[in-house]
């Protein structure tokens, strides 16, 4: 407190009250048809991390940063949800309807200054929902907000908000100057694409031994997903995440496999095994992905992404992040087991001659 005016952490009435706010809150949220399946894996301590974030930006105790990160973290948090105009409407009603089922302050100057906070948090955290990155903790301190609105940022960072603005570039992937985001680029599986392709092929192979030609074409089913990665660099100068793009909606090309092997069917196509060898090549390419990286499976008709481990960007290096979690090692067994049957195809050949002689 300051020349007697209080804090809006005061105001609210401190801890205890915004805990309360926050736990009615998300009793509505998960009972919410709307934004309720964001929230449907939340843990039970989430609305205590939630207010004590409240709590900080309000002016009270920095606990938030203290045990849970700061703002970087809370940005994490948001990365990859997807969050809709509706979802963060209804977000903000529930809010207010809680506000008051709490008992907070009913003070108009209070409200305005809590409401605008709730608008503000909630436009950024859908910008931040379908974004790649954040920023160094260093370089984009915890937000401050007071009866005015806020009251803290960064200087010489008025027009360009790091975590709004920042890019997928490799040069700053290393790189944490200040001022200078960095990313966030999650690893996802990138040299294991090209031999799970040639597994397929070979396994298929083993059963279809007169298509001569479904090694080649599980090969490149196994990575065309990535030709997404030319429009990223060349026309979307990495803005999006190109997980997000069409090529990377497993629905896509399992509706596009559904139309090719019809379609083979009715013409009799001697292609139909490498189709189709191709457009399974395509799925695991998907599927590889997923163990470490989000992805939407259920995309046009759901954007919530889906990944069996959450990799932590622990380094700012994104190679580091990618070598020195156990999802490289799972890369490693998939690209020896290629080499191992290259190497077998090589061998048994050359194994049979000799015998025969």
């Amino acid at each position: 407190m300051s020349e007697g005016v209080p804090t809006l952490f005061e105001w609210a009435g401190g801890s205890e009250a915004l805990n309360r706010l926050t736990q009615i809150f998300y009793n509505r949220v998960t009972l919410d048809p709307i934004v309720g399946p964001v929230f449907r894996h939340m843990s039970p301590d989430h609305p205590a991390h939630v207010a004590a974030f409240i709590g900080e930006v309000f002016g009270g105790p920095k606990t938030y940063s203290g045990r849970h990160g700061g703002h970087r973290e809370m940005v994490r948090h948001h990365l990859g949800k997807h969050l809709t105009e509706e979802q963060r409407r209804r977000w903000i009603n529930l809010l207010a309807d809680a506000a008051d089922e709490a008992g907070l302050p009913d003070d108009p100057e209070f409200r305005s200054a809590l409401m605008g906070y709730v608008e503000w948090g909630s436009r950024l955290a859908k910008i931040n929902s379908n974004l790649g990155e954040t920023c160094d903790p260093e370089t984009e301190p915890m937000p401050s907000w007071g009866r005015a609105g806020l009251t803290s940022r960064r200087p010489g960072n008025r027009s360009r908000r790091c975590w709004v603005s920042a890019k997928f570039r490799k040069d700053d992937a290393a790189k944490t100057p200040q001022g200078r985001c960095i990313n966030v680029r999650r690893p996802c599986m990138l040299i294991a694409h090209l031999p799970s392709g040639y597994i397929l092929g070979r396994l298929a192979r083993r059963r279809r031994r007169e298509a001569s030609d479904v090694v080649a074409a599980a090969m490149l089913g196994s990575v065309i997903p990535d030709i997404d990665m030319l429009y990223f660099y060349l026309i979307d100068g990495g803005r999006t995440h190109h997980h997000a793009y069409i090529t990377h909606w497993p629905l896509f090309w399992a509706t596009i496999g559904t139309v090719g092997v019809s379609v083979g069917r009715l013409l009799g196509s001697r292609r139909l095994p490498s189709i189709a060898i191709f457009l399974a090549g395509a799925m695991v390419h998907m599927a590889l992905d997923t163990v470490a990286s989000p992805i939407m499976w259920l995309a046009p008709f759901s954007h919530r992404p889906f990944e069996l481990v959450a990799v932590p960007a622990s380094h700012g290096n994104w190679v580091l992040n990618f070598v020195l979690h156990w999802t490289f090692a799972l890369e490693l067994v998939i690209c020896a087991w290629g080499l191992g049957l290259g190497w077998l195809r090589s061998a048994l050949p050359a194994d049979a001659s000799q015998k025969g002689s």
